[in-house]
């Protein structure tokens, strides 16, 4: 046992164990755990409405930018047009 191992002390009338460590050290990695799984659950919860508020295949094949060029009696211009 823990006791009898040296790991153990006796303090008045109750025994303390070096443990007492591994268990902060435990409480410590459960909440690093819990802060990064509430993070991961954020970050999906955002992909998920990012999924399903994106243009469908048919809008987004209207999307898009393409070259123009615009010849007048005073010059040319030359841009991109763009829908969205």
């Amino acid at each position: 046992t823990a006791y009898e191992d040296g790991d153990c002390a006796e303090v008045g009338d109750s025994i303390e164990c070096n443990a007492i460590e591994g268990i902060d050290d435990a409480r410590g990695t459960g909440t690093v755990a819990t802060i990064v799984g509430g993070v991961g659950l954020g970050v999906l919860a955002a992909g998920v409405i990012v999924f399903l508020t994106a243009p469908s295949a048919r809008d987004a094949a209207a999307a898009g930018v393409s070259p123009t060029l615009v010849v007048g009696e005073h010059g040319a211009f030359v841009g991109l047009e763009g829908r969205f």
